[in-house]
């Protein structure tokens, strides 16, 4: 386990009227102003200094502990540490190294006690290195050890969800078929990183609870599901955010997914032309009658029309055999575009494709921009 730090070796002494406020990460010396009392413009300027130094009420002594962890806890956080010029690089190198500890885990080459202990090693070492720079205040004790702990925990468990749909997302990249464009969109969905993504999770969990015991403190893992948090839940979660109005394609995050289990989704779109499709004609003759012209529809998946789609799903099952069902889709170009998967994918596999068939029950598929609040139809009919 880490070291706990002598937070009890911090000391204040006057030096030439001035305060020296020394600890196990440094010394600092304040001077001592004398108060001024400012009225007017003078302390209206203040007040602005001050509302723009903190981002909130910054928590007094006499506040309860979990307050100013979570006050410190901001400062913590990756924006802020990119955003300070002590700590930058610091951070820098240690989010580097973390990626480097989630890549080997999830390439097999790291098992999950030797993750948590990486885990723990840079957790305080990004401590150490902020408290060494005096960042955010050159001040230490066991709360702040905690709240850049905490900060790191979340980072880290962002880290392992982000790697994990990356990866996901490169390995499905190699079954479209055709040219992307912008009208197309595509989606790639591989069990194997949830559950990698889960263990890296459970591992880092295992790291922090193993500085919660041995420095005694309170802590749970966050409700980051309560809090909206996608990026920091699940890989679900991280992997269909529904703050992204396009992206819905898990209709309950919490869902496990059966082991072995793949599913793909693409549309067409025109790489080149235009961004239309003739459906029909009509010609108004000179008597005053008209001839309508119906446009033959497509009757499957095209990668260069946009009314078009593809989707299959796979399982491997235990003996290794890989099971794949495929269908195309035919727009309609209204609101009947929104299919689940489960409607349109079914498993026969034995005892196993009531899990699978559960689980393309929580997924579904639409065109790109069909969410959108002002969804705009694609097909137009010509009069001449």
């Amino acid at each position: 386990m880490i070291p706990q730090t002598d937070f009890s070796s911090s000391t204040e002494l006057l030096t030439n009227g001035n305060v020296r406020y020394t600890s196990a990460y440094g010394s600092y010396e304040f001077e001592r102003l004398p108060l001024q009392k400012l009225e007017g413009s003078a302390l209206a300027a203040a007040q602005d200094r001050l509302e723009l130094s903190l981002p909130g009420a910054m928590p007094d002594r006499e506040s309860a502990r979990a307050d100013q962890i979570d006050f410190f806890k901001r400062s913590y956080m990756a924006g802020s540490l990119e955003a300070s010029p002590k700590v930058r690089d610091a951070w820098l190198d240690v989010r580097n190294r973390m990626d480097d500890a989630i890549g080997k885990f999830m390439d097999g080459t790291m098992n999950e006690d030797e993750l948590a202990s990486r885990f723990q090693g840079l957790a305080h070492e990004m401590y150490e290195e902020t408290a060494r720079a005096g960042y955010p205040v050159p001040f230490v004790d066991p709360g702040m050890e905690q709240a850049c702990t905490e900060a790191m925990y979340d980072e880290f468990r962002g880290r392992i969800l982000s790697i994990a749909v990356r990866r996901n997302n490169e390995q499905g990249k190699q079954y479209i078929i055709g040219e992307m464009c912008p009208q197309r969109t595509w989606q790639y969905y591989n069990a194997d990183y949830y559950y990698k993504s889960e263990a890296a999770i459970a591992a880092a969990t295992k790291g922090m609870d193993g500085f919660v015991q041995d420095r005694g403190w309170e802590w749970s893992v966050p409700d980051y599901k309560g809090k909206k948090l996608n990026m920091y839940d699940n890989f679900n979660a991280a992997f269909s955010n529904d703050f992204c109005a396009d992206t819905r394609y898990i209709l309950d995050p919490d869902m496990v997914p059966p082991e072995g289990f793949e599913w793909f989704y693409q549309t067409g779109g025109y790489p080149h032309g235009p961004y239309g499709r003739m459906i029909s004609h009509t010609t108004t003759h000179p008597d005053g009658t008209t001839t309508t012209v119906y446009y033959d529809r497509p009757d499957k998946f095209d990668p260069e029309d946009p009314f078009t789609a593809n989707t299959w799903t796979a399982y491997t099952d235990r003996s290794g055999e890989r099971h794949v069902i495929n269908r195309d889709i035919i727009f309609k170009d209204d609101k009947s575009d929104l299919f689940n998967a489960g409607d349109l994918l079914s498993f026969a596999v034995g005892d196993e494709s009531e899990g699978l068939n559960t689980f393309l029950k929580n997924l579904q598929l639409y065109p790109k921009n069909y969410f959108r609040l002002y969804h705009q139809t694609g097909g137009f009919s010509l009069s001449v």
